[in-house]
Protein backbone atom coordinates (compact mmCIF):
# COMPACT_ATOMS: atom_id res chain seq x y z
CA UNK A 1 0.00 0.00 0.00
CA UNK A 2 2.78 2.43 0.99
CA UNK A 3 4.64 1.48 -2.17
CA UNK A 4 1.59 2.37 -4.31
CA UNK A 5 1.18 5.73 -2.54
CA UNK A 6 4.85 6.51 -3.01
CA UNK A 7 4.69 5.63 -6.71
CA UNK A 8 1.61 7.87 -7.19
CA UNK A 9 3.37 10.80 -5.49
CA UNK A 10 6.36 10.31 -7.77
CA UNK A 11 4.14 10.41 -10.87
CA UNK A 12 2.40 13.57 -9.63
CA UNK A 13 5.74 15.30 -8.95
CA UNK A 14 7.00 14.36 -12.43
CA UNK A 15 3.83 15.70 -14.06
CA UNK A 16 4.09 18.95 -12.10
CA UNK A 17 7.69 19.30 -13.15
CA UNK A 18 6.75 18.97 -16.85
CA UNK A 19 3.88 21.46 -16.46
CA UNK A 20 6.12 24.00 -14.75
CA UNK A 21 8.56 23.82 -17.64
CA UNK A 22 6.15 23.68 -20.54
CA UNK A 23 2.61 24.76 -19.72
CA UNK A 24 -0.43 22.49 -20.10
CA UNK A 25 -0.71 20.67 -23.39
CA UNK A 26 -3.12 18.20 -25.01
CA UNK A 27 -0.96 15.35 -26.25
CA UNK A 28 -2.13 13.45 -29.30
CA UNK A 29 0.79 13.33 -31.74
CA UNK A 30 4.49 13.01 -30.94
CA UNK A 31 6.75 15.76 -32.18
CA UNK A 32 8.87 14.46 -35.03
CA UNK A 33 12.53 15.00 -34.08
CA UNK A 34 13.49 14.90 -37.77
CA UNK A 35 11.52 18.08 -38.39
CA UNK A 36 13.48 21.22 -37.71
CA UNK A 37 11.78 22.84 -34.71
CA UNK A 38 10.37 26.32 -35.23
CA UNK A 39 11.52 29.25 -33.12
CA UNK A 40 10.31 28.96 -29.53
CA UNK A 41 7.03 30.73 -29.03
CA UNK A 42 4.67 31.42 -26.18
CA UNK A 43 1.17 29.87 -26.08
CA UNK A 44 -0.73 31.46 -28.97
CA UNK A 45 -3.99 29.58 -29.46
CA UNK A 46 -6.04 27.04 -27.59
CA UNK A 47 -4.57 23.58 -27.80
CA UNK A 48 -1.00 24.61 -28.77
CA UNK A 49 1.93 24.95 -26.41
CA UNK A 50 5.45 25.56 -27.64
CA UNK A 51 8.29 25.31 -25.23
CA UNK A 52 10.85 27.96 -24.16
CA UNK A 53 14.37 27.16 -23.00
CA UNK A 54 13.95 23.39 -23.14
CA UNK A 55 16.95 21.12 -22.96
CA UNK A 56 17.61 18.48 -25.62
CA UNK A 57 15.87 15.71 -23.69
CA UNK A 58 12.64 17.72 -23.28
CA UNK A 59 12.62 18.68 -26.97
CA UNK A 60 12.68 14.99 -27.90
CA UNK A 61 9.72 14.32 -25.64
CA UNK A 62 7.78 17.46 -26.55
CA UNK A 63 4.31 17.12 -28.08
CA UNK A 64 2.42 19.24 -30.60
CA UNK A 65 -1.38 19.13 -30.52
CA UNK A 66 -2.30 18.30 -34.13
CA UNK A 67 -5.72 16.93 -33.26
CA UNK A 68 -6.72 19.98 -31.25
CA UNK A 69 -5.69 22.56 -33.83
CA UNK A 70 -7.07 20.47 -36.70
CA UNK A 71 -10.48 20.46 -35.00
CA UNK A 72 -10.22 24.19 -34.31
CA UNK A 73 -9.32 24.91 -37.94
CA UNK A 74 -12.16 22.72 -39.20
CA UNK A 75 -14.67 24.52 -36.97
CA UNK A 76 -13.43 27.90 -38.14
CA UNK A 77 -13.60 26.71 -41.74
CA UNK A 78 -17.29 25.92 -41.24
CA UNK A 79 -17.85 29.27 -39.54
CA UNK A 80 -16.28 31.08 -42.47
CA UNK A 81 -18.34 29.08 -45.01
CA UNK A 82 -21.56 30.04 -43.24
CA UNK A 83 -20.51 33.68 -42.97
CA UNK A 84 -20.04 34.03 -46.75
CA UNK A 85 -23.26 32.18 -47.63
CA UNK A 86 -22.52 28.52 -48.40
CA UNK A 87 -25.48 27.10 -46.47
CA UNK A 88 -28.05 25.12 -48.46
CA UNK A 89 -30.68 27.85 -48.65
CA UNK A 90 -28.44 30.88 -48.42
CA UNK A 91 -28.31 33.10 -51.51
CA UNK A 92 -25.91 35.72 -50.13
CA UNK A 93 -23.33 35.02 -52.84
CA UNK A 94 -26.01 35.34 -55.53
CA UNK A 95 -26.96 38.72 -54.05
CA UNK A 96 -23.32 39.77 -54.38
CA UNK A 97 -23.57 39.27 -58.13
CA UNK A 98 -22.08 35.81 -58.63
CA UNK A 99 -23.86 33.43 -60.99
CA UNK A 100 -25.53 30.15 -60.04
CA UNK A 101 -22.72 28.23 -61.75
CA UNK A 102 -19.96 30.21 -60.03
CA UNK A 103 -21.40 29.68 -56.56
CA UNK A 104 -22.03 25.99 -57.25
CA UNK A 105 -18.38 25.42 -58.14
CA UNK A 106 -17.16 27.50 -55.21
CA UNK A 107 -19.18 25.37 -52.77
CA UNK A 108 -17.81 22.20 -54.38
CA UNK A 109 -14.29 23.62 -54.04
CA UNK A 110 -14.59 24.53 -50.37
CA UNK A 111 -17.06 21.88 -49.16
CA UNK A 112 -18.03 18.92 -51.37
CA UNK A 113 -19.87 17.84 -54.50
CA UNK A 114 -22.89 16.78 -52.44
CA UNK A 115 -23.03 20.17 -50.68
CA UNK A 116 -22.85 21.98 -54.02
CA UNK A 117 -25.55 19.74 -55.49
CA UNK A 118 -27.86 20.36 -52.52
CA UNK A 119 -27.34 24.12 -52.69
CA UNK A 120 -27.92 24.26 -56.45
CA UNK A 121 -31.09 22.15 -56.39
CA UNK A 122 -32.47 24.24 -53.49
CA UNK A 123 -31.88 27.41 -55.51
CA UNK A 124 -33.59 26.00 -58.60
CA UNK A 125 -36.58 24.83 -56.57
CA UNK A 126 -37.32 28.29 -55.23
CA UNK A 127 -39.45 28.95 -58.32
CA UNK A 128 -41.76 26.00 -57.56
CA UNK A 129 -45.41 26.46 -56.65
CA UNK A 130 -44.91 24.44 -53.45
CA UNK A 131 -42.20 26.78 -52.19
CA UNK A 132 -44.22 29.81 -53.27
CA UNK A 133 -47.03 28.56 -51.02
CA UNK A 134 -44.54 27.96 -48.18
CA UNK A 135 -43.25 31.53 -48.47
CA UNK A 136 -46.83 32.82 -48.43
CA UNK A 137 -47.54 30.97 -45.18
CA UNK A 138 -44.34 32.29 -43.64
CA UNK A 139 -45.17 35.87 -44.61
CA UNK A 140 -48.68 35.58 -43.16
CA UNK A 141 -47.33 34.16 -39.90
CA UNK A 142 -44.74 36.92 -39.64
CA UNK A 143 -47.46 39.49 -40.33
CA UNK A 144 -49.63 38.03 -37.57
CA UNK A 145 -46.81 37.89 -35.01
CA UNK A 146 -45.15 41.14 -36.04
CA UNK A 147 -41.72 39.48 -35.96
CA UNK A 148 -39.42 37.80 -38.47
CA UNK A 149 -39.06 34.05 -38.08
CA UNK A 150 -35.51 32.70 -37.76
CA UNK A 151 -33.97 31.30 -40.95
CA UNK A 152 -33.66 27.81 -39.52
CA UNK A 153 -37.45 27.57 -39.02
CA UNK A 154 -38.86 25.96 -42.15
CA UNK A 155 -42.60 25.96 -42.80
CA UNK A 156 -43.87 23.44 -45.31
CA UNK A 157 -47.24 22.43 -46.69
CA UNK A 158 -47.70 18.68 -46.52
CA UNK A 159 -48.33 16.63 -49.66
CA UNK A 160 -50.42 15.00 -50.94
CA UNK A 161 -53.39 17.31 -50.40
CA UNK A 162 -55.72 16.10 -47.63
CA UNK A 163 -58.44 15.75 -50.24
CA UNK A 164 -56.54 12.77 -51.70
CA UNK A 165 -55.98 10.95 -48.40
CA UNK A 166 -58.37 8.07 -49.15
CA UNK A 167 -58.12 8.33 -52.93
CA UNK A 168 -57.06 4.71 -53.31
CA UNK A 169 -60.33 3.49 -51.75
CA UNK A 170 -62.68 5.72 -53.80
CA UNK A 171 -64.80 4.57 -56.69
CA UNK A 172 -64.06 5.84 -60.21
CA UNK A 173 -66.86 8.44 -60.01
CA UNK A 174 -65.75 9.58 -56.55
CA UNK A 175 -62.17 9.98 -57.76
CA UNK A 176 -63.25 12.22 -60.62
CA UNK A 177 -65.39 14.33 -58.29
CA UNK A 178 -62.45 14.82 -55.89
CA UNK A 179 -60.09 15.78 -58.74
CA UNK A 180 -62.59 18.28 -60.16
CA UNK A 181 -63.00 19.96 -56.77
CA UNK A 182 -59.29 19.93 -55.80
CA UNK A 183 -56.94 20.13 -58.75
CA UNK A 184 -53.69 18.31 -57.97
CA UNK A 185 -50.21 19.73 -58.60
CA UNK A 186 -47.03 17.82 -59.43
CA UNK A 187 -46.05 17.64 -55.74
CA UNK A 188 -49.19 15.61 -54.98
CA UNK A 189 -48.24 12.93 -57.49
CA UNK A 190 -44.62 12.84 -56.34
CA UNK A 191 -45.78 12.34 -52.75
CA UNK A 192 -47.67 9.21 -53.84
CA UNK A 193 -44.69 8.00 -55.89
CA UNK A 194 -42.39 8.42 -52.90
CA UNK A 195 -44.97 6.78 -50.63
CA UNK A 196 -44.69 3.56 -52.61
CA UNK A 197 -40.93 3.63 -52.32
CA UNK A 198 -41.11 4.26 -48.56
CA UNK A 199 -43.74 1.53 -48.10
CA UNK A 200 -41.64 -1.05 -49.95
CA UNK A 201 -38.58 -0.10 -47.91
CA UNK A 202 -40.48 -0.44 -44.64
CA UNK A 203 -41.87 -3.82 -45.73
CA UNK A 204 -38.38 -5.17 -46.45
CA UNK A 205 -37.04 -3.72 -43.21
CA UNK A 206 -39.80 -5.29 -41.12
CA UNK A 207 -39.41 -8.63 -42.89
CA UNK A 208 -35.76 -8.66 -41.86
CA UNK A 209 -36.87 -8.14 -38.28
CA UNK A 210 -39.47 -10.94 -38.62
CA UNK A 211 -42.15 -8.38 -37.88
CA UNK A 212 -45.75 -8.59 -39.01
CA UNK A 213 -47.41 -6.52 -41.69
CA UNK A 214 -49.52 -4.82 -39.00
CA UNK A 215 -46.42 -3.21 -37.52
CA UNK A 216 -45.88 -1.17 -40.68
CA UNK A 217 -46.65 2.50 -40.72
CA UNK A 218 -49.61 2.84 -43.06
CA UNK A 219 -48.48 4.66 -46.20
CA UNK A 220 -51.02 4.28 -48.97
CA UNK A 221 -49.66 4.38 -52.50
CA UNK A 222 -51.63 4.59 -55.71
CA UNK A 223 -51.61 2.29 -58.68
CA UNK A 224 -50.04 3.75 -61.78
CA UNK A 225 -53.41 4.10 -63.51
CA UNK A 226 -54.59 6.33 -60.62
CA UNK A 227 -51.50 8.50 -61.05
CA UNK A 228 -52.19 8.71 -64.77
CA UNK A 229 -55.74 9.83 -63.96
CA UNK A 230 -54.44 12.52 -61.58
CA UNK A 231 -51.94 13.66 -64.23
CA UNK A 232 -54.80 14.43 -66.59
CA UNK A 233 -56.08 17.03 -64.08
CA UNK A 234 -52.73 18.77 -63.50
CA UNK A 235 -52.64 22.18 -65.11
CA UNK A 236 -48.84 22.55 -65.28
CA UNK A 237 -47.16 19.10 -65.45
CA UNK A 238 -43.81 20.70 -66.32
CA UNK A 239 -43.51 22.57 -63.01
CA UNK A 240 -40.57 22.09 -60.68
CA UNK A 241 -41.25 19.82 -57.68
CA UNK A 242 -40.39 21.98 -54.68
CA UNK A 243 -41.70 19.98 -51.71
CA UNK A 244 -38.88 17.42 -51.67
CA UNK A 245 -35.16 18.05 -51.34
CA UNK A 246 -32.81 16.44 -53.85
CA UNK A 247 -31.66 16.87 -57.42
CA UNK A 248 -34.75 15.37 -59.11
CA UNK A 249 -36.50 18.44 -60.49
CA UNK A 250 -39.71 17.44 -62.22
CA UNK A 251 -42.51 14.88 -62.12
CA UNK A 252 -40.89 13.27 -65.17
CA UNK A 253 -37.63 12.81 -63.24
CA UNK A 254 -39.47 11.06 -60.40
CA UNK A 255 -41.53 8.87 -62.70
CA UNK A 256 -38.39 7.65 -64.49
CA UNK A 257 -36.42 7.21 -61.29
CA UNK A 258 -39.07 5.13 -59.51
CA UNK A 259 -40.09 2.99 -62.47
CA UNK A 260 -43.46 4.53 -63.43
CA UNK A 261 -42.76 4.20 -67.14
CA UNK A 262 -46.37 4.40 -68.36
CA UNK A 263 -46.75 7.62 -66.39
CA UNK A 264 -43.46 8.89 -67.81
CA UNK A 265 -44.73 8.19 -71.32
CA UNK A 266 -47.90 10.18 -70.62
CA UNK A 267 -45.86 13.09 -69.26
CA UNK A 268 -43.63 13.13 -72.35
CA UNK A 269 -46.70 13.04 -74.61
CA UNK A 270 -47.90 16.22 -72.87
CA UNK A 271 -44.76 17.91 -74.23
CA UNK A 272 -42.85 18.09 -70.95
CA UNK A 273 -39.13 18.48 -71.69
CA UNK A 274 -36.50 16.40 -69.89
CA UNK A 275 -34.22 18.23 -67.47
CA UNK A 276 -30.70 18.93 -68.74
CA UNK A 277 -28.94 20.82 -65.98
CA UNK A 278 -25.20 20.39 -66.56
CA UNK A 279 -24.42 19.90 -62.86
CA UNK A 280 -27.43 17.97 -61.55
CA UNK A 281 -28.54 14.57 -62.80
CA UNK A 282 -30.52 14.91 -66.03
CA UNK A 283 -33.63 12.90 -66.92
CA UNK A 284 -31.67 10.87 -69.46
CA UNK A 285 -28.92 10.14 -66.93
CA UNK A 286 -31.57 8.88 -64.50
CA UNK A 287 -32.94 6.61 -67.24
CA UNK A 288 -29.47 5.28 -68.09
CA UNK A 289 -28.74 4.52 -64.43
CA UNK A 290 -32.01 2.57 -64.24
CA UNK A 291 -31.28 0.79 -67.50
CA UNK A 292 -27.83 -0.31 -66.34
CA UNK A 293 -29.24 -1.55 -63.03
CA UNK A 294 -32.09 -3.49 -64.63
CA UNK A 295 -29.80 -5.14 -67.16
CA UNK A 296 -27.38 -6.14 -64.39
CA UNK A 297 -30.25 -7.60 -62.33
CA UNK A 298 -31.75 -9.41 -65.34
CA UNK A 299 -35.04 -7.50 -65.18
CA UNK A 300 -37.27 -6.55 -68.12
CA UNK A 301 -36.21 -3.34 -69.83
CA UNK A 302 -38.67 -2.95 -72.75
CA UNK A 303 -40.68 -0.09 -71.22
CA UNK A 304 -37.60 1.71 -69.94
CA UNK A 305 -35.87 1.47 -73.32
CA UNK A 306 -38.97 2.96 -74.95
CA UNK A 307 -39.06 5.82 -72.42
CA UNK A 308 -35.31 6.42 -72.82
CA UNK A 309 -35.70 6.61 -76.58
CA UNK A 310 -38.47 9.23 -76.20
CA UNK A 311 -36.42 11.24 -73.70
CA UNK A 312 -33.62 11.47 -76.27
CA UNK A 313 -36.13 12.47 -78.96
CA UNK A 314 -37.32 15.29 -76.65
CA UNK A 315 -33.77 16.63 -76.32
CA UNK A 316 -32.49 14.66 -73.32
CA UNK A 317 -28.73 14.79 -72.77
CA UNK A 318 -26.32 12.77 -70.66
CA UNK A 319 -22.73 13.00 -69.44
CA UNK A 320 -20.50 10.68 -71.45
CA UNK A 321 -16.96 10.09 -70.21
CA UNK A 322 -16.16 7.17 -72.51
CA UNK A 323 -17.93 5.93 -75.63
CA UNK A 324 -16.91 3.09 -77.91
CA UNK A 325 -17.93 -0.38 -79.07
CA UNK A 326 -16.48 -1.90 -75.88
CA UNK A 327 -17.77 0.57 -73.31
CA UNK A 328 -20.29 3.36 -72.73
CA UNK A 329 -19.55 5.11 -69.44
CA UNK A 330 -20.61 8.19 -67.50
CA UNK A 331 -19.60 9.23 -63.97
CA UNK A 332 -22.22 11.13 -61.94
CA UNK A 333 -20.86 12.13 -58.57
CA UNK A 334 -21.22 9.01 -56.43
CA UNK A 335 -22.96 6.97 -59.18
CA UNK A 336 -22.16 5.90 -62.70
CA UNK A 337 -23.58 3.96 -65.64
CA UNK A 338 -21.13 1.55 -67.17
CA UNK A 339 -22.30 -0.54 -70.13
CA UNK A 340 -19.93 -3.22 -71.43
CA UNK A 341 -19.73 -4.57 -74.97
CA UNK A 342 -22.35 -7.30 -74.38
CA UNK A 343 -24.85 -4.79 -72.99
CA UNK A 344 -24.29 -2.39 -75.88
CA UNK A 345 -24.81 -5.24 -78.37
CA UNK A 346 -27.93 -6.54 -76.58
CA UNK A 347 -29.57 -3.11 -76.63
CA UNK A 348 -28.79 -2.71 -80.32
CA UNK A 349 -29.76 -6.21 -81.49
CA UNK A 350 -32.76 -6.92 -79.23
CA UNK A 351 -34.21 -3.42 -78.78
CA UNK A 352 -32.85 -1.43 -81.73
CA UNK A 353 -31.46 1.07 -79.26
CA UNK A 354 -28.03 2.47 -80.07
CA UNK A 355 -26.27 3.73 -76.95
CA UNK A 356 -23.38 5.04 -79.03
CA UNK A 357 -25.74 7.47 -80.79
CA UNK A 358 -26.19 9.42 -77.54
CA UNK A 359 -24.46 12.77 -77.63
CA UNK A 360 -22.54 13.88 -74.57
CA UNK A 361 -23.93 16.70 -72.45
CA UNK A 362 -21.90 19.87 -73.10
CA UNK A 363 -20.05 21.00 -69.99
CA UNK A 364 -18.72 24.49 -69.29
CA UNK A 365 -15.09 25.29 -68.53
CA UNK A 366 -15.23 24.79 -64.78
CA UNK A 367 -11.80 26.34 -64.16
CA UNK A 368 -12.76 29.47 -66.06
CA UNK A 369 -16.13 29.68 -64.31
CA UNK A 370 -14.76 29.51 -60.81
CA UNK A 371 -11.54 31.50 -61.29
CA UNK A 372 -13.03 34.86 -60.35
CA UNK A 373 -15.09 33.74 -57.36
CA UNK A 374 -12.38 31.47 -55.91
CA UNK A 375 -9.79 34.27 -56.13
CA UNK A 376 -12.09 36.63 -54.26
CA UNK A 377 -13.21 34.09 -51.65
CA UNK A 378 -9.67 32.88 -51.05
CA UNK A 379 -8.60 36.38 -50.10
CA UNK A 380 -11.52 36.60 -47.67
CA UNK A 381 -10.77 33.19 -46.20
CA UNK A 382 -7.08 33.83 -45.64
CA UNK A 383 -7.91 37.15 -44.00
CA UNK A 384 -10.45 35.33 -41.79
CA UNK A 385 -7.88 32.75 -40.68
CA UNK A 386 -5.22 35.41 -40.14
CA UNK A 387 -7.60 37.13 -37.73
CA UNK A 388 -8.30 33.90 -35.84
CA UNK A 389 -4.91 32.17 -35.78
CA UNK A 390 -1.32 33.23 -35.29
CA UNK A 391 0.75 32.72 -38.42
CA UNK A 392 3.38 30.87 -36.40
CA UNK A 393 0.79 28.34 -35.27
CA UNK A 394 -0.22 27.56 -38.84
CA UNK A 395 3.45 27.17 -39.82
CA UNK A 396 3.98 24.70 -36.99
CA UNK A 397 0.82 22.84 -37.95
CA UNK A 398 1.86 22.37 -41.60
CA UNK A 399 5.36 21.23 -40.57
CA UNK A 400 4.42 18.78 -37.86
CA UNK A 401 0.96 17.50 -38.81
CA UNK A 402 1.03 16.58 -42.54
CA UNK A 403 -1.72 13.95 -42.22
CA UNK A 404 -4.03 16.37 -40.45
CA UNK A 405 -3.40 19.02 -43.14
CA UNK A 406 -4.43 16.54 -45.86
CA UNK A 407 -7.78 15.98 -44.16
CA UNK A 408 -8.63 19.69 -44.24
CA UNK A 409 -10.19 20.54 -47.59
CA UNK A 410 -8.32 23.11 -49.67
CA UNK A 411 -5.93 24.28 -46.99
CA UNK A 412 -2.85 23.86 -49.19
CA UNK A 413 -2.17 27.59 -49.00
CA UNK A 414 -0.87 27.09 -45.45
CA UNK A 415 2.14 25.26 -46.86
CA UNK A 416 3.23 28.51 -48.51
CA UNK A 417 3.31 30.47 -45.26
Amino acid sequence: MFLAIGFSLLVILLLQNVRMGSGSNEIDQKFDPKVEPAKPLTKLTKGISVYKELDDQLIKNASFSCKSLSKNLSNKQGEWQRSVGMDTRNDLLIEKGYSLDEVTLAIEHYKSFNSARSWRSAQLKKVSKAQEQNRSIRERLESMTGALLPDYMRLRIGYPNDAFDRFVKLSSNEKQTVLENDLPIVDDLVAFIKAKSNWEYQLKFNQKLNSTYDSLVEIESLKEKDLQLMLSYIEYPEEVVGSIDGEAMTLLDYAVRYGYYDLANDILELGVKPTNDWYLRSTLETALLGLKWRMTEGEKIDKLVDVTRKIIAQGGLAKVDEKGENRFYGMLGNNDYDFNKDMITTLLDDHEFDLLAIEGKPLPDKDELKRSIIFSLEQERQAFFSNNFAREDLVLFTKNCPEAVKRLKNMEWMAEL
